[in-house]
């Protein structure tokens, strides 16, 4: 049986630096991979030709989505393009991108307790957090959680806040630290270049 087309819609997201890969089917349901250098890809010939694509220096995979976080966004689009041939060449092979030892290592780098207190973070930005951003104009996401650091990306009318540090420290790590055990901080990793709203209240 051959392995169905893997279409993809390539955009270029709010802080301008990541390009996001939509994919139409969900390769990674329950899975987040947050791969912050190349050496992180070994034991992936996929994730290793993404890393050598120009300008691609953090990758974040999970559900349906691939993102690829730039040094130059330039030319982002040609970057998109190689990206999603790339994906295409890969899956036409077996309908994986990933092996599954090497989803092993990176779930065996979560604890189970991390892994439930991830889920519970994330429905938490889900209900609470990204209604009250969205007040704003702005939105934002779990970009990684490991050894009880958590780190956020925000978007929209988020970026460029005066507030950034009232808003993470005061607001949403207090909110998260009340429910979730194993969080020790929460971390803004978004590169703040617009926007002037306060977006937590």
């Amino acid at each position: 049986m051959s392995t169905p087309e893997l279409k993809m819609n390539a955009s270029l997201l709010h802080d301008g630096s990541v390009v996001k890969l939509e994919l139409s089917e969900n390769l990674f349901a329950n899975q987040h991979f947050f791969l912050q250098q190349p050496g992180d890809a070994q034991g992936s010939p996929y994730l290793q030709g993404l890393f050598a694509l120009n300008s691609v220096r953090q990758i974040l995979i999970k559900e349906n989505e691939i993102r690829l976080r730039l040094t130059d966004s330039k030319d982002w689009k040609s970057v998109a393009k190689l990206a999603a041939d790339l994906t295409r060449q890969h899956y036409a092979k077996d309908g994986q991108l990933i092996p599954a030892q090497f989803k092993q290592h990176f779930s065996d780098q979560l604890n189970q307790t991390e892994k439930e207190d991830l889920m519970m973070i994330e429905q938490i930005i889900k209900d609470q957090v990204i209604p009250s951003l969205a007040a704003h104009g702005g939105t934002c996401e779990v970009e990684n959680y490991s050894a009880g650091i958590l780190t956020l990306r925000f978007s929209g009318g988020c970026q460029g806040c005066s507030q950034i540090t009232v808003t993470v420290k005061d607001g949403i790590e207090r909110l998260l630290k009340d429910k979730v055990s194993s969080l020790r901080e929460v971390r803004d990793a978004t590169d703040h270049a617009q926007g002037d709203n306060p977006y937590f209240n």
